[in-house]
């Protein structure tokens, strides 16, 4: 006899797993991933920007100026003055949204024994929309330096 209601509970069992499965796939589908949807689509995520910068590579004179604050960003990091080149206003810079940039460039730096050395570096910054020449409305995220 014992037997036989232990074959009873295994089918129990089984179909509450089953159940279980049908109601929690209903579940995430009919209300879940609606409601998950719907805060996606929102604009809970979404900032109301006035750049008129179209996304991806751009060279104008936010892009200059943010150049020139990643290179004096650069000259502060490293402890060095500035070696004139030609190569100052050579670098790429790509709009992110939101007057966020992402500049790549190279400098060359005297370092501290005199020698000249050449960093190449990639810089993320964001200015506020006020004064572009005062370095206080520029935000560096980061800057990645490698030299040689």
């Amino acid at each position: 006899m014992s037997l036989k209601k232990l074959k009873l509970n295994r089918w129990v069992s089984l179909g509450l797993l089953v159940v279980f499965i049908i109601a929690l796939y209903l579940s995430l589908n009919k209300a879940v991933v609606p409601f998950i949807e719907e805060v996606a689509q929102s604009s809970l995520y979404m900032k109301e920007t006035t750049d008129d910068d179209p996304l991806g590579e751009i060279r104008n004179a936010r892009t200059d100026q943010a150049q020139l604050h990643c290179e004096n960003q650069l000259r502060e990091d490293q402890g060095a003055a500035a070696v004139p080149t030609s190569t100052d206003t050579n670098y790429k810079a790509w709009s992110i949204g939101d007057f966020t940039y992402v500049i790549k460039g190279s400098l060359d730096l005297a370092g501290e024994n005199g020698e000249p050395g050449h960093y190449r570096y990639a810089c993320k910054i964001h200015w506020n929309g006020k004064d572009m020449t005062d370095p206080d409305n520029w935000s560096t995220y980061g800057m990645d330096i490698s030299k040689g």
